[in-house]
Parts: structure tokens; sequence; C-alpha cells
């Protein structure tokens, strides 16, 4: 039952990621923004496996889908934080301004749902009962996944913008050196 749940599973995350790429590339108008908005997603797994390894606790189905869960909150909160850069960029601001600016803006409601989604599952991990040894891989992979949201969102999800953006300027200056030139057919 396990093993046709976990193919159950697999075949939902290939449905979801595949349905938030396209909403996402459809929502920015580019293929790429997607791509580092969805970045986050794997370091979230890094945090429930630490997670997961530090107490002592296995893997399990609730784990991987409180894995689906995790992964909806580092995206929006990500998708939160792109849309208000594209926003200070739009009104002007060269891309490192508009970062700093947009990680201002966000900083708080990152840190308030990073502290309210801790603070309220970790009271889980202490419990004794039966009913809560069940549901604890689920708290521990929000709790361990959510304690490094801050850094994704507000620091590695900037980062791959600036490196995207400069990897364009130098395909762009690489285009111009080289005299090619788009020809509309």
């Amino acid at each position: 039952e396990q093993s046709e749940a976990l193919g159950d599973l697999s075949i939902a995350l290939i449905v979801s990621i595949t349905s938030i790429y396209i909403i996402l590339a459809w929502l920015f108008a580019s293929y790429t923004t997607p791509l580092v908005i969805m970045a986050v997603v794997p370091f979230g797994l890094i945090g429930a496996i630490v997670g997961h390894y530090l107490l002592d606790f296995n893997l399990n189905m609730f784990s991987l889908m409180a894995l689906l869960g995790l992964s909806g909150v580092l995206v929006n909160d990500s998708i939160i934080l792109v849309t208000t850069i594209k926003r200070f960029v739009a009104d002007g601001l060269d891309l490192a301004k508009a970062v700093v600016e947009g990680v201002r803006e966000r900083l708080r409601p990152v840190i308030l749902t990073t502290t309210t989604t801790v603070v309220g599952l970790t009271p889980i991990l202490f419990e004794k009962s039966l009913q809560a040894q069940l549901v604890q891989p689920l708290a521990i992979t929000f709790i361990f996944g959510m304690l490094l949201a801050p850094y994704l969102v507000l620091i590695f999800v900037p980062s791959v913008l600036g490196v995207g953006d400069s990897l364009k300027n130098k395909l762009s200056l690489l285009m111009l050196q080289t005299g090619y030139r788009k020809t509309n057919i």
C-alpha cells in the first residue's frame, strides 16, 4: 500500500510542479522567473531531511505530504518577493536597489509567517500521545523547512535573480560583440 501511495504521490508531485511552472510562466510572462521562484523547493527538502535526522525520525507519507505544503509556502513567499522586486524595477530602480527595497518590504511578513508556523507546530513535537506521534513527521517537515524559509526567500531568491540578470547582461553583450541581430520573419 505504501509503494502504491508513493507512486500516486510522485504523480501528484509532477502534476503540481508542472502546474505551478505553467501558472508562474503565464503570470510573469517569462520562462526563467518561475525557475527562480521554484528553486527554493529543493532547499526546503534539505531542511526537512535535516530535521528528521536530528530528531531521529524516518521520512514517511506524512513527511512527504507536508513537503508539498511546505513547498507551497516557500513558493508563495518567493512569488510575493519577486513581484515586489519586479515592481521596484518597473518603477525605475536598478536590480540591486530593487532587491534591497523588496527584501526590506517583505522581511516582516516572511519572519512572521515563519515564526507563527514554527511556534504553532512545536508543541506537537513534545506531545507523547499516540495520535501526536502519527503527525510528528509532518510537524518536523514544516518546522525545519520553515526555519530555512527566511534565508531561502530573502537571500537565496534575490541571489539567483542577480545571477540570472548578470548572465542575461553578459549574453546581451556577447550578442552585440558578435553582431547577432534578431530578425522578424
